[in-house]
């Protein structure tokens, strides 16, 4: 947001001047952190990977929020509950396996030893990726749609 060239806040490109003009405080009420951010190549949209397992996506010049995906442990087993869509399940070993690993991580996430889990978008800007249980997905954030689930297993 600081403008290196000119040492001053880049106005031109943002529509706001104060923070609290923003939903960037959703971070602070979920009592959540950022983990890894990313900016579109077009500039138009930051995704944010929190503490909480959401990934929020905001509008870059007004700060505002476009959509909030959930990728929390319970949110993907409530999926595996509740969805018929193949790219969804996982056979109960693979996802006790991968859930264990969740679990895992998020306690060594307490102690600051966990791998961050980053978040990005493809040359266009129209897709962004990003690890879940299920594997990494591939959301069009224009259709809101889950284009694709890259590493499920040979068998699923």
């Amino acid at each position: 947001l600081w403008c290196p060239r000119e040492l001053r806040f880049p106005g031109a490109r943002l529509s706001f001047r104060l923070k609290s003009e923003t939903d960037l405080f959703i971070l602070s009420k979920a009592k959540a952190h950022a983990l890894s951010m990313a900016c579109s190549p077009d500039g138009e949209s930051l995704a944010v990977r929190a503490s909480n397992g959401s990934i929020y996506l905001f509008r870059f010049a007004t700060g505002r929020v476009r959509r909030v995906y959930d990728e929390s442990l319970e949110a993907a087993l409530g999926l595996q509950r509740a969805s018929e869509d193949a790219r969804f399940r996982l056979d109960a070993i693979d996802l006790g396996c991968r859930a264990a690993l969740e679990k895992e991580h998020a306690g060594d996430a307490e102690g600051g030893g966990a791998p961050v889990q980053n978040v990005a978008f493809d040359r266009s800007g129209h897709f962004l990726l990003y690890p879940s249980l299920l594997g990494v997905k591939v959301v069009n954030t224009v259709t809101n749609q889950v284009s694709c689930v890259l590493g499920r297993p040979e068998g699923g």
